[in-house]
């Protein structure tokens, strides 16, 4: 059985003893930077990952930026610091040829087009993904100058009118609501705790400050597959990356 773990006490709910189990917890103690609240939240629940640990049925699977895992407070979860695997050491990152094989699965014959500066590039897998939707541009400028691809993208969204603006709004409160908009935030009219939000941000992304919720939800799921996803009724990007070069593009 495999159980993605929402909140900490998930691993120990859903803990069954000597039951086959897989616990996947994404982005521990913080997506970007280390949170205080889910460190102590863990710490509480430390001797359930223990018996959870030592129960040879049952593994812990996890992820964490590089500079969470680094972060002075994350040493205080001992359990979490035994068995490191950080796919970014030369050990474990992908190989030329491995990246090459993940390319022609994903982008095909165009994959003998891709120079080494590309196939060296970050996050390679990712683009090899993001390509494959969005094939339409020369395909080692997309590889290595993707922030330029993207803020492309936004470009020719700001010169289609309302339309487009408001694609980019959407996509803007993804950003100030640190990628998890919940969808009830754009139900409804406009509450008095959000209307500065929702008129500061439809300013900043030259819409008129009386701009719907509504008009921002449809336009939300218009960009539904290709920047973002919907999952459990909230909006984010469709990967972390993809929210960097959002949050440095509208800056």
């Amino acid at each position: 059985m495999i159980i993605p773990v929402l909140k900490p006490t998930d691993i120990r709910d859903y803990y069954q003893p000597g039951k086959q189990t897989v616990f996947i917890v994404d982005d521990i103690c913080g997506k970007f930077v280390a949170s205080q609240q889910q460190i102590e939240s863990w710490q509480d629940l430390l001797p359930v990952v223990d018996m959870i640990i030592a129960d040879k049925l049952c593994k812990i699977i996890m992820s964490c930026r590089l500079q969470v895992f680094k972060d002075d407070r994350f040493q205080l979860l001992r359990p979490f610091k035994d068995s490191e695997c950080n796919l970014n050491s030369s050990d474990l990152s992908l190989t030329s040829e491995e990246k090459v094989s993940i390319a022609e699965i994903y982008i095909g014959t165009d994959a003998k087009e891709l120079d080494e500066i590309s196939i060296q590039c970050d996050f390679f897998p990712l683009l090899c993904s993001l390509y494959q939707e969005n094939n339409d541009v020369d395909i080692n400028n997309f590889f290595t100058n993707t922030f330029n691809v993207y803020k492309g993208y936004l470009d020719d969204l700001d010169t289609q009118g309302v339309d487009g603006r408001q694609k980019i709004c959407s996509l803007a409160l993804c950003v100030i609501f640190n990628n998890k908009l919940r969808e009830q935030w754009l139900n409804g009219k406009a509450k008095k705790d959000q209307l500065q939000i929702l008129e500061d941000t439809c300013e900043a992304c030259g819409l008129n400050r009386g701009t719907s919720k509504k008009e921002l939800k449809e336009a939300m799921a218009t960009l539904i597959d290709t920047f973002v996803c919907k999952q459990n009724d909230i909006y984010s990007t469709l990967h972390d990356k993809l929210f960097d070069f959002l949050g440095d593009i509208r800056q």
